[in-house]
């Protein structure tokens, strides 16, 4: 197996299944794969999540835990509406949601791992926009 280096994280990764994810970090790495647009959508999410609250992020992610101790396939808009159960608000940043994902896959936390499945968006002004299929690595009951 051949290892290339994670731009984001820095450390040597071996290949993935899905091409272009860290799986040290957590993070779709466009930059050692991808296209430019696959890298500025990686930057603009990583910003996106870079500009919420520790609190906020706290609420995110424990959102994503439950959803994945509950389901065994997930996607952000599944993420949303437990975030607006747990919260009783919509996140204040749909798009940070992707970020919240990457760093619940990471291997400090491994909530979710990524598939290669996409379903249209089911959120308010996502134009039914196509997003990760996530699988849970917390459902007891899958």
């Amino acid at each position: 197996m051949n290892n290339t280096r994670c731009n984001w994280c820095g450390r040597d990764t071996p290949e993935h299944t899905v091409p272009g994810y860290c799986g040290i970090c957590g993070l779709w790495t466009a930059r050692l794969y991808g296209t430019a647009e696959a890298t500025a959508r990686d930057r603009g999410i990583e910003q996106a999540t870079g500009s919420q609250s520790a609190v906020w992020v706290a609420q995110a992610l424990a959102a994503v835990k439950s959803v994945a101790e509950r389901q065994e396939h997930l996607s952000a808009d599944d993420v949303c509406d437990a975030f607006n159960d747990n919260t009783g608000a919509e996140p204040t940043n749909r798009s940070a949601i992707a970020g919240i994902l990457k760093t619940a896959s990471g291997k400090k936390l491994r909530y979710v791992t990524p598939t290669d499945r996409s379903v249209a968006s089911r959120g308010v002004g996502r134009h039914k926009s196509r997003i990760t299929v996530w699988r849970s690595l917390l459902c007891q009951a899958c």
